[in-house]
């Protein structure tokens, strides 16, 4: 109630597995998205989207469009709650599971779920149509805050989904990681 009159607020009713914000990494891209320039008209990825907090943020902030990808069921189903208390947001955040071809190759998610056209416990949640046009090529900004065996096995699709000419915030690796997420990511990585 003592918030400032023009303070952004992001709720958070469901934490889910992850994020709450309060992890370093999480708080450098929430950070990083605060020192932003938004516009109406940018689409952001946040591939691995926890809680949902910095897709949300950015819509918050000002982008048009928000996406968010997690192999996690759970969490999927935590930042669709989020998204419902922020009623803000209305429908422009969307939620997948990663696209059927990451599936496919993900021993971790074949592990706790088996094959995901089989699965019984994915609550719904379906994966995530790259080849689609309204997702391939088309996102100003690819955020993703995650390990980084998952963040380098993701960054195929991070290109897939990035429009030419847009970024990539990458956080979650340890100093002595650096390097391989930049063989990963290539030409597009910087520190």
């Amino acid at each position: 109630d003592n918030l400032p009159k023009d303070a952004l607020v992001v709720r958070l009713v469901n934490l889910g597995p992850f994020g709450s914000g309060e992890h370093p990494t999480t708080a450098l891209m929430l950070k990083a998205l605060q020192d932003r320039q938004w516009s109406d008209s940018m689409r952001v990825c946040d591939y691995g989207c926890g809680s949902g907090l910095l897709g949300l943020l950015a819509l918050a902030l000002g982008a048009g469009y928000s996406l968010g990808v997690d192999n996690v069921p759970d969490a999927l189903c935590a930042a669709q709650q989020n998204i419902e208390a922020n009623d803000w947001a209305g429908n422009r955040l969307r939620l997948h599971l990663p696209s059927s071809e990451t599936l496919d190759k993900d021993l971790d998610f074949y592990a706790r779920h088996g094959d995901w056209r089989t699965a019984k416990d994915l609550k719904g949640w379906t994966p995530l149509p790259v080849e689609d046009a309204s997702y391939s090529s088309s996102f100003d900004l690819v955020v993703a805050n995650i390990v980084t065996g998952p963040l380098c096995r993701s960054a195929g699709v991070v290109r897939q989904l990035l429009r030419p000419g847009g970024e990539v915030l990458l956080s979650g690796m340890r100093d002595f990681q650096v390097e391989q997420v930049k063989e990963a990511y290539g030409e597009r990585s910087e520190e």
